[in-house]
């Protein structure tokens, strides 16, 4: 159980370090064996500290579940390709993604694993999950409009078949760390076929 913040000064540093640390704690251990003391231990602060941030363990869990969230819609965003190359665009958010579900694979797993027994856990998930879809869905709308793509199915079915697309991939990556840069290379090859892309290739 968690006890009420008390007064005093906060920082925004300390608050981000907490949520660094509890990251790692929960990847490493999981929910269940997870605890505060754990957590504070890790970030060097005492639980007073912890207090003035955070509920309670599963109030820090819920930050660090939309900071995971952030991450993984942010990976989706490649600013650096010129938008008119769909291509391009399609094989770069690919690996950009599957980047960051490699990196997040860990924790992604101990999220699924609440979501089973926790509603809000569950929603944040899900709502993860639709972001990441709609905003492929929206890539293949313009695509479309373009005249640029021959769709085998449903923008939104696409973008859905997607998320569990990148989310094997970073399973293989997590297994096979040598061959991620074939495999990256075959996540985005499929993508660009899948959804008909002429890239001259």
């Amino acid at each position: 159980m968690g006890m009420p913040p008390p007064k005093g000064p906060v920082s925004a540093d300390t608050r981000n370090r907490l949520l660094r640390c509890a990251e790692k704690v929960f990847a490493r251990l999981g929910y269940a064996r997870t605890t505060v003391a754990d957590i504070t231990g890790e970030a060097g602060t005492s639980r007073a500290t912890f207090y003035q941030y955070f509920e309670s363990k599963g109030d820090v869990f819920s930050s660090v579940v939309t900071k995971v969230h952030e991450r993984l819609i942010a990976a989706q965003r490649v600013p650096d390709v010129d938008p008119d190359d769909h291509a391009e665009v399609a094989r770069r958010s690919m690996t950009a993604a599957l980047d960051q579900y490699v990196a997040d694979r860990r924790l992604l797993v101990v999220v699924r694993e609440q979501a089973l027994n926790d509603p809000d856990i569950a929603a944040l998930l899900e709502q993860t999950h639709a972001h990441a879809a709609g905003r492929t869905r929206r890539f293949l709308e313009r695509v479309v409009a373009d005249g640029n793509a021959n769709l085998p199915s449903d923008p939104q079915a696409i973008g859905e078949a997607t998320v569990g697309m990148v989310a094997r991939y970073a399973d293989l990556v997590e297994a096979h760390p040598d061959r991620r840069e074939l495999l990256a290379s075959q996540l985005g090859d499929m993508f660009v076929r899948l959804i008909g892309i002429d890239d001259g290739s």
